[in-house]
């Protein structure tokens, strides 16, 4: 099973982007941004931090792969460089859900699977509660 994370866990980002545009475009008006550099600053500015906020869950979804295998959950990320850590069923010692309110309201969690060792969450995960029982199934029959 291959995941990503959902878009709907960036939950934050989207309103925050949102707000400044709204900020953004209530101050347009009174700023003069091919005369004066200080307003082409005030306007550009944020509106760079926008587009970083509305890049970063689409960056974090291409680049990262959460796999529930046969014998192992794995975590795959990275640009230039590709990391990786897996734990291998027999070595699991603790399986957690953590859901926050808008993850109740929107049905996405985080599921931290811990071995001895190592630490592995996957974040924003559609339906987890399905996912979690997939991982004690499989972890259950090793």
């Amino acid at each position: 099973m291959k995941l990503k994370p959902a878009r709907i866990s960036f939950l934050g980002n989207y309103i925050l982007a949102g707000i400044i545009v709204f900020l953004l475009i209530l101050i347009f008006p009174t700023l003069n941004i091919f005369q004066n550099i200080l307003h082409y600053f005030l306007f550009f500015g944020p509106l760079l931090f926008v587009a970083y906020l509305l890049d970063e869950p689409e960056i974090k979804r291409y680049f990262t792969v959460y796999l529930i295998k046969e014998n192992e959950v794995e975590k795959r990320w990275g640009i230039i460089t590709k990391n990786s850590i897996s734990i291998p069923y027999p070595s699991v010692t603790d399986l957690k859900l953590e859901k926050g309110f808008w993850g109740r309201i929107f049905n996405y969690g985080d599921i931290v699977v811990s071995s001895q060792t190592d630490k592995i969450i996957l974040k924003g995960i559609k339906q987890p509660e399905k996912v979690l029982e997939e991982i004690k199934k499989r972890a259950e029959k090793k």
